[in-house]
């Protein structure tokens, strides 16, 4: 009993520390204003990369191990159409987290709509350098954690950047985030995979 009563407090001190952390960061995009377009492409457009690359990469060199018959599947226009794909829905999430922010009686300015748009993908396009290692589990349960992580940044970013101090509002925005998110990801997925 002692023993699990040291870990759940280790455990306790870790997320809050991991808490105190993002807030902090997300309290800095705020009072710091920083200029979207250097976000972007200092950020947001290398990162992005990432999957379409790993997409070509997995899917041309061990695309079998995922699912038989991958590897045959010409990779090159699936990734670009994926990369597109991934600009379109970027563009497209400032403006409905701003929606999200209204339906929910809060208000969110485009510059920190578009900064949560930014960063809250970014532990997923670094989770597809599983698409590495040849192994579906393993990668779908990186994507699983990104997922995760993800969610954590939207919440403390809703909570931060929209300086809203109830949970309860601050957790529906958040949601209505997410939902949408896992949407976009989702139809990303389905266009690009029948593609042949």
């Amino acid at each position: 009993r002692r023993l699990f009563l040291e870990e759940f407090a280790m455990s306790s001190r870790h997320h809050v520390s991991l808490t105190a952390a993002t807030r902090s960061a997300w309290f800095v995009f705020d009072k710091t204003h920083p200029s979207l377009y250097r976000i972007f492409f200092a950020l947001v457009l290398p990162l992005s990369l990432l999957p379409p690359i790993m997409l070509y990469y997995a899917g041309t060199y061990h695309g079998d191990a995922f699912a038989p018959g991958l590897s045959d599947r010409n990779w090159a226009p699936i990734s670009l159409l994926f990369l597109v794909a991934e600009m379109v829905t970027i563009a497209a999430m400032g403006p409905l987290i701003q929606w999200i922010a209204w339906l929910n009686a809060a208000k969110a300015n485009l510059q920190n709509a578009y900064l949560l748009a930014f960063v809250a993908p970014l532990p997923l396009w670094l989770s597809s350098l599983g698409l590495i290692v040849p192994n579906f589990f393993f990668t779908s349960a990186l994507a699983v954690a990104a997922m995760v992580m993800a969610c954590f940044i939207i919440y403390h970013g809703v909570a931060t950047l929209l300086q809203i101090s109830e949970d309860v509002v601050a957790g529906s925005i958040a949601y209505g985030i997410m939902a949408c998110g896992m949407v976009a990801w989702a139809l990303l997925l389905i266009a690009v995979f029948p593609v042949s």
